[in-house]
Protein backbone atom coordinates (compact mmCIF):
# COMPACT_ATOMS: atom_id res chain seq x y z
CA UNK A 1 0.00 0.00 0.00
CA UNK A 2 1.10 3.67 -0.83
CA UNK A 3 1.92 5.46 2.06
CA UNK A 4 0.99 8.91 1.58
CA UNK A 5 2.66 10.55 4.42
CA UNK A 6 6.08 9.12 3.22
CA UNK A 7 5.31 10.80 -0.02
CA UNK A 8 4.39 14.11 1.44
CA UNK A 9 7.69 13.88 3.82
CA UNK A 10 10.08 13.25 0.98
CA UNK A 11 8.73 16.04 -1.04
CA UNK A 12 8.77 18.65 1.58
CA UNK A 13 12.37 17.62 2.96
CA UNK A 14 13.41 18.73 -1.13
CA UNK A 15 11.52 21.93 -0.52
CA UNK A 16 9.78 20.96 -3.36
CA UNK A 17 6.22 22.26 -4.14
CA UNK A 18 3.36 19.96 -5.38
CA UNK A 19 3.22 21.81 -8.96
CA UNK A 20 6.96 21.13 -8.87
CA UNK A 21 6.72 16.89 -8.47
CA UNK A 22 3.61 17.05 -10.99
CA UNK A 23 5.61 18.54 -13.33
CA UNK A 24 8.57 16.02 -13.11
CA UNK A 25 5.71 13.40 -13.37
CA UNK A 26 3.95 14.82 -16.21
CA UNK A 27 0.73 14.77 -14.30
CA UNK A 28 -1.57 17.71 -13.57
CA UNK A 29 -1.06 19.38 -10.18
CA UNK A 30 -4.64 18.31 -8.85
CA UNK A 31 -3.94 14.48 -9.56
CA UNK A 32 -0.91 14.37 -7.65
CA UNK A 33 -2.04 16.32 -4.51
CA UNK A 34 -4.94 13.75 -4.82
CA UNK A 35 -2.19 10.98 -4.49
CA UNK A 36 -0.48 12.96 -1.26
CA UNK A 37 -4.04 12.39 0.07
CA UNK A 38 -4.93 8.97 -0.46
CA UNK A 39 -8.21 9.67 -3.07
CA UNK A 40 -6.20 8.77 -5.90
CA UNK A 41 -4.05 5.75 -6.46
CA UNK A 42 -1.02 6.74 -9.13
CA UNK A 43 -0.15 3.33 -11.78
CA UNK A 44 3.25 1.66 -10.81
CA UNK A 45 4.44 3.94 -13.51
CA UNK A 46 3.50 6.73 -12.06
CA UNK A 47 4.73 5.94 -8.87
CA UNK A 48 7.98 5.32 -10.20
CA UNK A 49 8.14 8.67 -11.95
CA UNK A 50 7.18 10.23 -8.18
CA UNK A 51 10.12 8.69 -6.47
CA UNK A 52 12.29 9.32 -9.08
CA UNK A 53 11.21 13.01 -8.89
CA UNK A 54 11.97 12.61 -4.94
CA UNK A 55 15.25 11.32 -5.57
CA UNK A 56 14.28 7.65 -3.60
CA UNK A 57 13.03 4.19 -4.64
CA UNK A 58 9.14 2.95 -5.05
CA UNK A 59 9.74 0.60 -1.90
CA UNK A 60 10.42 4.46 0.54
CA UNK A 61 7.39 5.20 -0.55
CA UNK A 62 5.08 2.23 0.28
CA UNK A 63 3.90 1.07 3.73
CA UNK A 64 6.27 -2.01 5.76
CA UNK A 65 2.84 -3.02 6.28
Amino acid sequence: MIDTEKIRKARKELNKTQAAVAEAVEISQTHYCRIEQGKDSPSIATLAKIANALGCSVKDLVSDE
